[in-house]
């Protein structure tokens, strides 16, 4: 009986090792996902306006432009 219960907590050990080592790399997987959004949105930012003399135009997804869309930088 003894050595049954002595193999249960070794067991017991060996998945919450496994566990620890889980959540370690979901956290990971995490933060590298909210890096890849970040990037993502970087990249959508910039191919949502063109800037020409001061001015940023919005495209649309027929490849011209929004009218009324027109934004002046300083």
């Amino acid at each position: 009986m003894r050595e049954r219960i002595t193999f249960i907590y070794e067991q017991i050990e060996v998945i919450e090792k496994a566990n620890e080592t889980a959540v370690k790399e979901l956290a990971e997987v995490k933060a590298k996902n909210v890096e890849l959004e970040k990037e993502i949105a970087t990249y959508r930012a910039k191919d949502e306006f063109v800037q020409h003399m001061g001015a940023a135009f919005r495209k649309n997804p027929s490849g011209g432009y929004i009218s009324g869309s027109v934004n002046f930088f300083v």
